[in-house]
């Protein structure tokens, strides 16, 4: 048990293109991430796959810069008692990156390209047993109201960058097909009541 401890690592991780959205966990750092075939990097100026090591009130004032957060170690009580680490990865790579730390969780990375009801794509993948091999999760083919809307057409008419979507937010899955079950017409709701408490510590 004392070894476990020792080896456990506070971690915020995100997306590297998302400024709104980050899961907060406890887990072993070094052992998932001496089994991945990634080289990684303790200094922020390397930011392709970006690990950067805090401190107690980096911590704090880290997580307030996000306006959403996947809360596993109930923020408004806690205390890190280990090394805190903010991990930024890419983002078809973050429930690959989610699976590995958190393996029984299940997660919804969710992409929307354009602002206005009149020009907007959004996709959406999920996490499956084989995520925990890199570009193996599954593609929701069933979002409401995007059988209306051509990706390559929107590329074309509103010079859409298919690398840089307008949102890019990451969901429990279970959050996410309430979002889907509570569909309204036009774009999906993204509002998560849950993922905002963080914003009142």
């Amino acid at each position: 048990m004392k070894e476990k401890m020792k080896n456990t690592s506070t971690i915020i991780l995100g997306p590297t293109k998302s400024n709104t959205d980050v899961v907060v966990f406890e887990s072993n750092l070094i052992d998932v991430l001496k089994s991945d075939e990634r080289e990684w990097f303790e200094d922020s100026s390397n930011y392709v796959y970006g690990l950067e090591k805090l401190d107690n009130v980096e911590f704090k004032t880290t997580i307030q810069d996000y306006e959403n957060v996947i809360d596993f170690v109930s923020l408004e009580n806690y205390i890190p008692k280990n090394n805190i680490y903010i991990l930024q990865v890419p983002s078809q790579e973050t429930l690959y990156y989610l699976k590995k730390f958190l393996p029984n969780e299940d997660f919804v990375s969710f992409k929307r390209w354009g602002t206005t009801e009149e020009m907007y794509y959004e996709e959406a993948y999920r996490t499956t047993i084989w995520s925990d091999k890199i570009w193996s999760d599954e593609e929701l083919d069933e979002i409401p109201n995007m059988e209306n809307y051509d990706l390559e057409e929107l590329q074309e008419d509103f010079d859409f960058d298919y690398w840089v979507p307008n949102e890019l937010r990451i969901f429990r899955q279970s959050d996410y097909e309430n979002i889907v079950q509570n569909y309204g017409g036009g774009m999906l709701n993204l509002n998560v009541d849950n993922y905002k408490k963080h914003r009142n510590i």
